[in-house]
């Protein structure tokens, strides 16, 4: 960094470091050197010549984008089963393809998604995989029974001591739609004894519904399974008497993202939220409609993705929650805190 004085490696080569690196010429070889820059490869570096990234775009395709960060261009071919494209990607740009899935998205279950690439370039070939977990959330035109259920896929049991896994003790199904003005949920629970929270606050340790998003699949793009700022947190309570049910927003995205200094406080009830907490013989069921204004950045049309994490928990009569069942990518991950064990949900148009 002082003045250390490096040699040239032979052949134009030069060593990295982490420290600032000035390199001294000849009186009018700018052009040529800059021109040698743009060339210019790491020895040993085992790295795609560009960044490649997949996102669903509907339930039948997935779009690959391709970001160059080079100052030349990256030209190849990328093949994924049967398809092929031709890329030629400019200096410090992107270029994006569609491809389609061997099999569309399917309303009602959990899918998965598992596409082998190679892109060749530059006399090599490189090889990745595309897997996703996803969800079809159709459009809703008021009746659920129009709308395929799906048993919540995964289920946990807690150190707490009590009977249970017997007929008729604790399940529960989901149905997900969406209009021009709400995400709507419906959830369906078999539970044997309704164990409700009291009070105004958060009843997280009684049985509960919550809802999680991550508005723009960000923790897929950072790798960070961990809260940001672009996710949601909605916690279904029922109220103490079964009679109802109250809405309560426990983590909401940054301002910025949503209705800037109109947004909701966090750590809250959510009046504005509609929900109903309805008794059946064996169980009880939860419905909200998330206004579009209390779901942004997401946008309520064909396309666009967020990750959908649904928890529902059972508790009894000890202290604590004794299982749960929960939308999610594998039983060891949970809802809470975990982005990234939210499936990928999709809106389609029918």
């Amino acid at each position: 960094l002082m003045g250390a004085e490096r040699g040239s490696l032979g052949e134009g080569g030069f060593q990295l470091t982490p420290f600032p690196c000035f390199i001294r010429g000849r009186r009018g070889d700018n052009a040529r050197f800059m021109e040698s820059l743009k060339d210019a490869q790491i020895d040993g570096a085992p790295q795609l010549p560009c960044l490649i990234a997949g996102a669903l775009t509907n339930a039948s395709s997935v779009c690959f984008t391709f970001q160059n960060d080079r100052a030349k261009a990256v030209e190849g071919d990328f093949m994924v089963g049967q398809e092929s494209h031709r890329l030629n990607v400019p200096p410090h740009g992107t270029q994006a393809v569609n491809v389609k899935l061997p099999e569309a998205l399917v309303a009602g279950k959990v899918n998965s998604i598992v596409l082998d690439w190679v892109f060749k370039c530059e006399g090599k070939a490189y090889n990745g995989q595309f897997h996703e977990t996803a969800i079809a959330v159709p459009h809703f035109d008021g009746g659920w029974d129009k709308v395929p259920s799906m048993k919540l896929p995964c289920f946990k049991q807690t150190s707490v001591q009590e009977k249970r896994g017997y007929p008729g003790d604790f399940d529960a199904s989901i149905q997900v739609g969406w209009t021009d003005d709400a995400l709507c949920l419906r959830v369906e629970v078999i539970d044997d004894l309704l164990t409700a929270g009291d009070g105004p606050g958060l009843r997280w340790n009684y049985d509960v519904c919550q809802i999680f998003m991550d508005t723009r699949c960000s923790a897929r793009q950072s790798g960070l399974n961990s809260f940001d700022d672009d996710d949601y947190q909605y916690d279904v309570m029922p109220r103490k008497d079964g009679g109802g049910c109250d809405v309560w927003r426990s983590l909401s995205p940054f301002v910025q993202y949503t209705l800037g200094t109109a947004a909701p406080k966090d750590s809250q009830l959510a009046p504005e939220i509609p929900a109903k907490f309805t008794r059946t013989e064996n169980g009880y069921v939860y419905e909200v409609a998330i206004p579009k204004a209390y779901v942004l950045p997401i946008r309520l049309t064909p396309g666009w993705n967020f990750a959908l994490g649904v928890y529902v928990a059972d508790r009894d009569t000890a202290k604590g929650i004794k299982q749960s069942r929960f939308l999610g990518v594998t039983p060891d991950g949970g809802c809470w805190n975990r982005p990234l064990n939210w499936p990928v949900a999709v809106l389609i148009s029918d």
